[in-house]
């Protein structure tokens, strides 16, 4: 026989065999008598000892059996030559089931021994396990049927590069961690590093959940089939600053971890890598607040920005708001959302040296001047503008103030004037004094005025107020003024 025809018969996927022709048995007893073979073409059916041999391939009496433990791969669609050693290592035989030798029928399904016996190779070809046993037949299976992957979880990281998240001293903390599979989610818990198996995290204050076979055993969780969901609450109870290392770790219906190295940073320079970890992060509210500075209308009108009243504090108090700090890289914080400060401050005072002092509930304060949460209130001069009217004296006189502002009367009542410095009349000229204009809240400002001081001209006589006309008159008149002036 050839050797590619015995190939073409058993090599490949689903080879065709080969008859390799009739064969007789035949037997004599002590008596002589013998079963009878005809050995002809046309006889093969009655001759009680015909058979007929057929040569078949080792993938018809062979398969490869399921898995009973499959290999935990980051990507089905992507299995590195790592996790194919892992998977070729597990890798059984079965007698096939679909195999209608019945000389073997007691064995189909059931595992095969020597299967290092049976198989040339194993190899990955696409995305398929290819199994080529010694005869160069084929089984092939989908690699898919002997992967898991593992759960993923989610962690809301406040610093995701870091792998951080920050907890706040004096205040409730609420996160949530989530985990999916493929198929299902059967354990999700929080762990501590190395050989802490437990949840760490109660021993900082919080009620971690915990699911356990699909149910939700501790603290606050979900189970929805290929998802889950736990929750971490409380208060810390470390200082700020401190820190810890946790793992959130889930696991699926076959038992595969989302993680198995839970070595911290100190043990793992990698470990911010291991999908889980967690550097948790203890700050003080300081850190996540800041006190808001105030829109110009919300600032409280004072007498004295430099020494605010406790009246006057009390305003402040009132108005005060508080703002998420802008320098905080925390992803957890919306940082432009209003903040709440109820619940947040313990007191607002005030220090010597001129700031707003809020001390936050667990201690820790902001400080900021007071100058940036006050306006000085306005006064009378702040909100009146005296208007300078010019006048004219004699010389040696003394000018009033009063006539040198032109609006006074439109001022508030109680207002006084005077100038700041006599005003010299004693010689002629133009003069530039200063008015000082005091209100009734004692506020003052100065307006700079014009006095103009004259030569005094002499009293007016009568014959300067008069202009006689000169008339004709006839001759006695004339006789007359001389007689007058005869008798003078």
């Amino acid at each position: 026989m050839k050797p590619e025809v015995l190939e073409a018969a058993t090599k490949g996927e689903n080879p065709k065999g080969m008859v390799l022709g009739w064969r007789y048995a035949t037997a004599t007893d002590t008596d002589g008598a013998k079963i009878e073979n005809k050995a002809v073409g046309s006889s093969n059916a009655t001759d009680p000892g015909s058979f007929r041999v057929m040569l078949k391939a080792q993938t018809q009496k062979y398969d490869i059996a399921a898995p009973t433990e499959k290999v935990t791969v980051a990507d089905p669609s992507n299995v590195t030559d790592a996790d194919f050693a892992k998977i070729k290592e597990k890798l059984q035989l079965e007698y096939s089931q679909n195999n209608d030798d019945a000389n073997l029928a007691d064995k189909k399904g059931t595992p095969v021994a020597d299967k290092d016996a049976k198989i040339k190779s194993i190899e990955k070809e696409g995305n398929n396990l290819v199994v080529t046993y010694k005869d160069g037949s084929q089984d092939k299976k989908p690699l898919s049927e002997f992967v898991n992957v593992a759960p993923k979880v989610e962690v809301p990281y406040s610093n995701k590069d870091k792998k951080e998240i920050y907890v706040y001293t004096g205040e409730n903390t609420d996160l949530t961690f989530k985990a999916s599979d493929n198929s299902a989610v059967k354990d999700m818990y929080v762990r501590g590093p190395g050989g802490i198996g437990t949840d760490n995290t109660a021993g900082y204050g919080f009620t971690t959940g915990k699911i356990e076979n699909s149910a939700v055993t501790h603290g606050d969780g979900t189970v929805s089939g290929s998802t889950a969901t736990i929750k971490m609450t409380g208060v810390t109870t470390l200082k700020a600053p401190n820190h810890w290392t946790s793992f959130v770790v889930a696991k699926d219906n076959d038992n595969a971890p989302s993680a198995t190295d839970f070595r911290a940073l100190d043990q793992n320079p990698n470990a911010t890598q291991t999908p889980g970890y967690v550097h948790f992060i203890v700050k003080s509210q300081t850190d996540k607040y800041d006190i808001a500075t105030p829109a110009p209308a919300d600032k409280v009108e004072v007498a004295d920005p430099t020494n605010v009243t406790d009246a006057e504090l009390d305003k402040i108090k009132e108005k005060l708001q508080l703002e998420y700090k802008k320098d905080n890289d925390d992803a957890n914080i919306a940082k432009d959302t209003p903040v709440d400060k109820d619940g947040k401050i313990q007191s607002v005072t005030k220090d010597d040296k001129g700031n707003l002092v809020v001390t936050y509930t667990d201690g820790s304060k902001d400080t900021k001047p007071l100058l940036e949460f006050v306006t000085k209130k306005p006064t009378d001069a702040d909100k009146n503008t005296p208007t300078p009217k010019d006048q004219t004296v004699d010389k040696g006189t003394t000018p009033k103030a009063e006539d040198s502002i032109g609006n006074l009367k439109d001022l508030p009542k109680g207002t006084t004037v005077a100038f700041k410095d006599p005003v010299d009349t004693t010689t002629p000229g133009e003069k530039k004094p200063t008015v000082v204009v005091t209100y009734p809240d004692g506020s003052t400002e100065e307006v700079p005025v014009k006095v103009t001081v004259t030569e005094p001209t002499a009293p007016a006589t009568d014959a300067d107020k008069n202009t006689p006309t000169p008339k004709r008159s006839n001759c006695r008149q004339r006789h007359y003024t001389k007689s007058r002036r005869f008798n003078r």
